[in-house]
């Protein structure tokens, strides 16, 4: 049984002892793109040619089929082009692994037509994400950008923390970490899920139908849903229009889970006192883009000043866990898309 992984891995790999057992069973790949001739260069410019397809090469088997390979993990960037490539190769694969906690750019019903599992890095950064969240609540109630930019001395006058309700969209991992610091600052907060169910972390759940009865309770709202058709432009006009509470919305999720239009128009007439989106791609072409109110952060709540050192032992954990036979770590839910 072999395993692909990205080749960029194999030094760290190398010096895990307790992977020494499972070396045997690695094979390391990766795409490699080739430096384009003078004719292609010139077709490029003059948009004559088509999209640029990289090449997949694999560890002393750059042709031919691999029946034995029946795993892979994904690095960054890995979308569907690149994994119809591995699958062209490599078309007994029962296990895929994404090295990031966000899997909505893989193929999943096709991953499910195939009868694979798929794990991610899902769950390693609640904390983090959950204290970024708390940080822009207080920029929000608190007003430190306006201080920032404010060019003459003049009074500006904060909103108050504890006493405030807080609405959490999502109460997984990340959801219910937010919720402990939040009610740690006295806040009091409820949340929005599929099925309603209240966690104990939450002073109330809402199914995700009666969000306009959760929004309108609130003087904050963050947004951690994961990313799937059914949240997408799950914060529409309509809820805009149930925020009776002036609240600052924080979209740590995906940016589609919030129509964009819609919030500029909420933002404009006052519905929502202002936003920070830590939304992948920052701005740029976002109907927000230039709001004074709205701030981007460019997809950062998850990052850390260290290393990716636990993205990579989660990786490792599932590495022996499948030659092992055991359950793996991180398990995506294919059905539900996470």
């Amino acid at each position: 049984m072999k395993i692909l992984i990205p080749s960029l891995y194999a030094p760290r790999i190398a010096s895990e002892n307790r992977l020494k057992p499972v070396l045997e069973n690695i094979l390391y790949y990766d795409f490699q793109t080739v430096q384009p001739g003078l004719a292609l260069r010139a077709a490029r410019r003059f948009g004559l040619a088509g999209p640029e397809r990289p090449s997949l090469h694999i560890q002393g088997h750059d042709t031919g089929e691999l029946p034995d390979a029946h795993g892979a993990v994904l690095g960054w960037g890995t979308g569907r082009a690149r994994l119809d490539m591995l699958h062209s190769r490599a078309g007994n694969i029962r296990w895929l692994h994404s090295m990031s906690s966000g899997i909505d750019h893989l193929p999943l019903g096709d991953i499910r037509d195939r009868g694979q599992t798929l794990t991610s890095s899902k769950g390693l950064r609640h904390k983090a994400v959950s204290e970024y969240a708390m940080g822009l609540i207080y920029l929000g109630a608190k007003h430190f950008l306006e201080h920032h930019v404010q060019t003459r001395q003049r009074e500006i006058r904060s909103g108050e923390i504890a006493g405030a309700t807080l609405c959490i969209l999502g109460t997984g991992s990340i959801g219910r970490a937010l919720a402990r610091l939040a009610r740690a600052n006295g806040m009091r907060v409820v949340g929005v899920n599929r099925s309603g169910r209240k966690p104990e972390e939450f002073d109330a759940v809402y199914r995700t139908g009666d969000l306009a009865e959760a929004v309108a309770l609130a003087d904050a709202i963050v947004v951690t849903l994961p990313f799937t058709p059914e949240t997408s432009h799950l914060v529409s006009a309509q809820a805009f229009a149930a925020m009776t509470r002036k609240p600052y919305l924080i979209n740590i999720g995906r940016d589609a889970i919030v129509d964009g239009e819609a919030m500029k128009r909420a933002l404009q007439s006052g519905a929502i006192s202002g936003a920070a989106l830590d939304i992948d791609p920052q701005g740029g072409n976002h109907p927000c883009h230039g709001e004074p109110d709205v701030l981007f952060t460019n997809h950062s709540a998850y990052s850390l000043a260290g290393d990716k050192e636990d993205l990579f032992q989660r990786m490792a954990d599932n590495l022996l866990r499948f030659a092992a036979g055991e359950e793996l770590l991180g398990t995506i839910d294919l059905g539900l898309g996470y």
